[in-house]
């Protein structure tokens, strides 16, 4: 379950994050947990694809035909705009657009950052 705690952590963050008076920088938003491979990585901006397939290496993470994370992480990637797509037609009508910008926006720049 610490994988759902590190998710919450980065989409909890996204409403708060920029420059200017009650927001938090990008640069130094921390994770709650770190992703660990050859050092601990705390900071959002610098965790990278490697530290995560780093890290899916060291505990052994396949998918389920016995793959390589690195075709789990790939598959993320792909679904990621019909994913931010779907999330945004399902919104409730009076949902704050900035809330569910900084948060799809957020996903999707993460998801590009993965499939870099």
């Amino acid at each position: 379950m610490s994988w759902i705690r590190r998710i919450q952590t980065i989409l909890s963050a996204y409403p708060v994050l920029g420059e200017g008076p009650g927001k938090l920088s990008p640069f130094k938003a921390r994770m709650a947990m770190a992703v660990r491979w050859k050092s601990a990585h705390w900071k959002m901006r610098d965790i990278q694809r490697r530290h995560w397939l780093g890290m899916a290496e060291r505990f052994g993470v396949l998918d389920a035909h016995g793959r390589p994370a690195d075709l789990i992480v790939d598959d993320l990637v792909a679904r990621t705009p019909q994913a931010v797509q779907a999330v945004r037609a399902q919104l409730p009508q009076g949902f704050p657009q900035a809330l569910a910008d900084s948060v799809l926006g957020g996903l999707q720049d993460a998801a590009d950052r993965l499939a870099a």
